[in-house]
């Protein structure tokens, strides 16, 4: 039910964006078929389905490291502190929607947020298992009050 009324709201949204009428009854697969594109599907594909790496033993959105310069700083804390679960929560940190998304991330509402973070994290929690089915890597969405809703990926060690 709590969906329903979710996607309710998101699709009066969404009328509302298009400058179509809020009675229309039009659902959210038309939404993609009038306005979507294969191009813009491969883009967000990335998003809700990344690339994570392995390295020094720390698992990493690959995105963090696109540089040396990042590998240096994941190194240089690694020194710093005994912690790698640490190491990874402070590079693997993503606020939604400002960690992806420029000028239009005030286009959503809270919830909105709130619900594309858990769908997000969830897809991520499942891309982690699959590629690091020995590994108890953890991709945990936090919802604090007056923050933005912020997915950590971490691996749980003993």
């Amino acid at each position: 039910m709590e969906d329903r009324i979710f996607t309710d709201q998101l699709l009066l949204h969404l009328r509302e964006a298009k400058s179509m009428s809020p009675s229309k009854d039009i659902e959210l697969p038309d939404f993609t078929f009038a306005f979507g594109s294969p191009l813009e599907a491969l883009m967000y594909a990335n998003l809700f389905w990344p690339n994570f790496v392995e390295f020094s033993g720390m698992i990493f959105h690959s995105e963090v490291l696109h540089s040396e310069n990042a590998r240096t700083r994941v190194m240089q804390m690694v020194a710093e502190t005994s912690a790698p679960s640490e190491v990874e929560k402070s590079f693997n940190q993503f606020e939604i929607p400002s960690s992806f998304f420029g000028k239009r991330a005030g286009d959503t509402t809270e919830l909105e947020d709130v619900h594309l973070a858990r769908m997000i994290c969830e897809m991520w929690q499942a891309r982690l298992s699959l590629l690091f089915p020995d590994k108890r890597v953890k991709a945990l969405c936090t919802l604090e009050e007056d923050e933005e809703p912020c997915i950590t990926v971490f691996q749980e060690r003993s």
